[in-house]
């Protein structure tokens, strides 16, 4: 996914704005890859949780072996799996 192909940051001089909320998935993130670990982030829709896992996970390395599952609100026969 290239950093102009998710949400809103196509817009004309748009860009992702560090808040303390980033800050702490960004930590969160990275400490549970270096664990080799699994993590869940849940929230309210429109809270930024989509934004900020897409732009943590696009600053790793490269080679980082990460699996990205998302379970919608409502069931589904359907799960999403993304493989970064």
């Amino acid at each position: 996914m290239t950093a102009a192909t998710y949400q809103y940051v196509d817009l004309p001089d748009a860009s992702v704005v560090t808040t303390r909320a980033l800050l702490t998935a960004r930590e969160n993130i990275t400490d549970t890859v270096a664990a080799r670990a699994m993590m869940c982030i849940h929230g309210g829709a429109g809270f930024g949780k989509t934004l900020a896992v897409n732009t943590c996970l696009r600053a790793l390395e490269p080679g980082e072996d990460v699996r990205k599952i998302t379970f919608r609100a409502r069931p589904t026969a359907r799960c999403d799996l993304s493989v970064w």
